[in-house]
């Protein structure tokens, strides 16, 4: 970093995690997250260690002795949280190494880390295999933009003095944006939306206390005529306000605190990312301070409305109409349908993408179809070996009778968000055409996979058991996804052409396309990159994918894998068992939640913005009960008064809709990132919504204005 002046300094940390085996006191083995750092990354991040040390420099260095540290979670797990582990010794993958410290659980490492062990400099490790994030922090006069601009012109001097890296490029994002993606615009809307419907809340407690200072306006003329000052009435009203809210928050606050535990099992972990959630003081003080100021907003401008709209005392006649009141309480009213508009628009939108969401093809049968996570260890360091033990696991579960089929992947789909990805070179392409080309999701798989999977075979054939034992020097057949066979070879036949893995400089045999199958969600739900499928044994690794079909419970099925390895190696371990219908759950699990909380705060607002309609007009309708009176002494009919009131309460309403409407349209971008397929300003939502809520303000003014209907002109004249 000398050559860098922009940034103090850097630290890398592993992309993903690996699957190992550790050994601990007692000698059982358990499959563990492993990720790795460079020595400085505790200092660069200025993280303490809950117990022991972080690592310290020289520790990274290819001839250290091994240390690790264990995460916090794991340490409570595994160890019960007891501090002497620091200074015992485990076996990572058949490799003893010393514990130092435990780390804090909110330090930032890959999600699920459970042990911490040193990136080791100068260590011989494949390049495809070395994908670390760099962590750095910036010096203390610059910022992003300074960072970028320098990094860039680094960039382009590395690219030029090495032909390999040429054309790279260097994101630099925030670290928090990086850990956090789009939570950080989720919880932000949700306390938006939050907001919102906490000033529909208040308006509506507004309008009321409105409704009440004017009804008792005689008994405030006569305490002011018995020497009350203004300011004993304004703060009497902000307490009647307070007496309403406090009961209210207090029980608020209550449904909190005891529902805290199943909201946390609701929330999914790309939201909450660490720990459970929690009601602690800060959130208590806040429900409180939430309260206070509710019960300011909706009592302090009923009391001077009240307090300065005195009548002379002695009044014998009632007041018919206070215009002041009834505009301030329309006014209110239109502000509920503004922001119901904003919220039930928005969350439309979020539910519509969601829906779309589920109805998307994984393209494969989940039903029936169960996973698990087969981590060989260093014992089995040959492919043959690794070959031979995958084929008899496989063998012996075909073999029992909840089973039904079995294979393995090497990444099964949906299992986590970064693949094997592989660059790929078409025959016929030059280095121009080889750049355009994306990256593919690269998957080895058994013969049988296919089948088991139920991924339609659009063209060709699947592997064979010859396909995976090609001759020596020789690279085998590939099976293809359908959206690369129509991107490469459309209008074509796909079978018989041929590419390569790599760039076309690379002196690598070029492998014949065989087969043509369904695109399958691998790493992402909303996305199906291309894919290209290769043979097992031919390619594997420690550490895939088993997958098979059961007959029954999915518990059979696991307790006869279980078995199944057991019997040929109880040292190896099993982890991540999963059925495909959780695995597509969770996948969509962050657009569930956030439509579940967005449509159950829209549903809020809507009521409120329905009660508080619903509550200006029935007091409009008292107030102009001698109106109406007269109005029906002089021949207005029933129908008359009927649209007389309708059309006051659609009046509000439409103004609150053109309101909302102009409000959404630029607060609706902020959602693009939460869409899928379905745009910010979807004008059939929208009107969906407009129609719906005038639908709702037929209802909420239709019973005022029934009572209008049924006012008995004479009784009412006679009792004015």
């Amino acid at each position: 970093m000398e050559s860098v002046t922009t940034l103090e300094g850097a630290a890398l940390v592993s992309a993903s995690n690996a699957r190992m085996n550790l050994l601990g006191r007692n000698g059982d083995g358990v499959q563990v997250l492993v990720s790795e750092v460079s020595a400085n990354f505790s200092d660069l991040l200025g993280v303490d260690a809950v117990a022991g040390r972080c690592f310290s420099f020289g520790e990274d260095a290819r001839d250290a002795s091994p240390v690790a540290m264990l995460t916090e979670g794991f340490w409570r797990r595994a160890y019960g949280g007891v501090a002497y582990v620091v200074g015992e010794s485990v076996r990572v993958n058949g490799v003893s190494a010393e514990i130092i410290a435990v780390l804090p659980g909110d330090v930032y490492l890959p999600d699920g880390a459970d042990v911490v062990t040193p990136a080791k400099r100068g260590a011989s490790v494949p390049e495809d295999l070395a994908v670390y994030i760099a962590v750095a922090r910036f010096s203390q006069n610059a910022d992003i933009d300074d960072v970028r601009a320098e990094m860039d012109t680094v960039l382009k001097r590395e690219n030029q003095e090495n032909v390999r890296r040429k054309d790279w490029a260097i994101a630099i994002t925030p670290l928090k944006r990086h850990v956090f993606g789009n939570t950080r615009t989720v919880l932000l809307l949700i306390s938006v939306a939050v907001g919102a419907v906490v000033l529909i809340a208040s308006s509506n407690l507004m309008s009321l206390l409105l409704a009440r200072a004017v009804s008792a306006t005689g008994d405030i003329g006569i305490r002011r005529a018995l020497g009350a000052t203004r300011a004993r009435l304004v703060l009497e009203s902000v307490l009647q306000s307070v007496a309403l809210c406090l009961p209210g928050g207090l029980v608020g606050i209550f449904l909190a605190v005891s529902s805290a535990d199943i909201l946390s099992g609701l929330v999914p972990d790309g939201v909450r990312r660490s720990g459970d959630i929690v009601v602690g003081w800060r959130a208590l003080a806040f429900g409180l301070v939430v309260t206070g100021v509710m019960a300011a907003i909706g009592g302090i401008p009923p009391a001077f409305r009240a307090v300065h709209g005195l009548r002379a005392v002695g009044t014998t006649r009632k007041v018919t109409t206070d215009i002041g009141t009834v505009r301030m309480r329309a006014t209110l009213v239109m502000l509920q349908v503004a922001l119901t508009v904003v919220l039930l628009g928005g969350a439309s939108l979020v539910v519509k993408s969601f829906v779309r969401l589920g109805t998307l093809d994984p393209g494969f049968t989940a039903d029936g179809l169960l996973t698990a996570k087969l981590n060989l260890g260093p014992k089995y360091d040959s492919d043959a070996d690794r070959a031979a033990f995958f084929e008899s696991v496989l063998e012996r579960l075909e073999a029992q009778p909840p089973i039904e089929s079995a294979d393995v992947v090497l990444l099964r789909p949906l299992a986590q968000p970064i693949g094997w990805e592989a660059d790929f070179t078409i025959e016929g392409q030059d280095e121009t055409a080889f750049k355009e080309n994306p990256f593919a999701n690269l998957e080895a798989i058994s013969p049988g996979y296919f089948d088991t999977m139920r991924i339609p075979m659009v063209r060709g054939r699947t592997f064979t058991d010859s396909d995976g034992h090609p001759p020596k020097g020789a690279f085998p057949p590939v099976i293809v996804s359908e959206n690369l066979a129509n991107r490469y070879w459309p209008g074509e036949d796909p079978i018989g052409k041929r590419l390569k893995l790599g760039p076309p400089a690379r002196q690598s045999p070029w492998q014949t396309v065989i087969g043509v199958v369904g695109v399958v969600r691998y790493r992402h739900w909303e996305s199906h990159p291309i894919d290209i499928y290769v043979p097992f044994p031919w390619w594997n690794f420690t550490w895939m994918d088993i997958v098979v079909r059961t007959r029954g419970e999915s518990d059979a099925a696991i307790a006869a894998i279980r078995t199944a390895v057991a019997e040929l190696d109880r040292e190896v371990t099993l982890s991540e068992f999963e059925t495909f219908e959780n695995a597509i759950s969770g996948a969509v699990a962050g657009p569930r939640f956030t439509a579940a909380v967005g449509g159950t705060l829209a549903t809020i607002s809507l009521v409120l913005a329905g009660t508080g309609l619903y509550g200006l007009l029935a007091f409009s309708v008292m107030q102009r009960r001698r109106e109406i009176s007269v109005r029906m002494v002089v021949g207005a009919t029933p129908a008359g008064i009927l649209g007389l009131v309708l059309h006051q309460g659609l009046r509000f309403v439409v103004v609150g809709l053109f309101a909302g409407l102009a409000i959404s349209v630029p607060v609706s971008h902020f959602l693009d990132s939460l869409l899928y397929e379905v745009s910010p300003t979807d004008a059939a939502t929208y009107a969906g919504v407009c129609t719906f809520l005038l639908v709702m303000a037929l209802a909420a003014s239709y019973l005022p204005a029934r009572e209008a209907m049924r006012i008995e002109p004479i009784v009412s004249l006679r009792h004015e």
